[in-house]
């Protein structure tokens, strides 16, 4: 008992001394006195406690397994004699009927000529000049290349060479 009042005594002492701290002797706290230091109070040494080292355990050792023996070997009879398989006969697997793409249906050119010169001029800067253009050159040669330029190789030589007064090219 006494020495833990001794212990609880001497954390106190060295809160209050830790919290005053060095910097604050002779300084004045906020009512304006004057702190001074306070001297820690030495109190009765703390006796040394003797902690006696537990007894050993004492654990019994292990008691071995004893493994039974193995039977006697397994004999497996061996085959009398090796099995043949047949190999499997060839199988012709027919070759696939080509199969035709319908045929698309056949464009009546002066019939067909808006709408292919529709798609053929669409992305011109001038499209209503374009697309007269075109209806002119596809009811005399009956064709229209793909795409909106280029391309004249499909519609033969008559879409290509057709010129303006001007000697300029006509079909756009």
């Amino acid at each position: 008992m006494a020495l833990k009042v001794a212990l609880i005594f001497l954390i106190v002492s060295l809160l209050a001394v830790s919290t005053l701290g060095a910097d604050n002797v002779g300084t004045k706290t906020a009512s304006g006195k004057t702190a001074v230091p306070v001297a820690p109070i030495k109190g009765p040494a703390p006796a040394p406690v003797k902690v006696t080292a537990p007894a050993p355990l004492n654990v019994p050792t292990p008691v071995p397994v004893k493994v039974p023996a193995p039977a006697a070997p397994v004999k497996v009879p061996a085959p009398a004699a090796p099995v043949k398989v047949p190999a499997p006969a060839p199988v012709k697997v027919p070759s696939p009927v080509p199969v035709k793409a319908p045929a698309p249906a056949p464009l009546t050119y002066p019939a067909a000529c808006p709408a292919l010169c529709v798609d053929r001029c669409k992305a011109h800067s001038r499209p209503k000049i374009c697309k007269r253009a075109c209806e002119t050159c596809c009811k005399r040669c009956k064709c229209v290349p793909l795409g909106t330029s280029g391309n004249y190789e499909t519609c033969g030589k008559c879409y290509f060479e057709e010129k303006t007064h001007g000697g300029a090219r006509k079909c756009p």
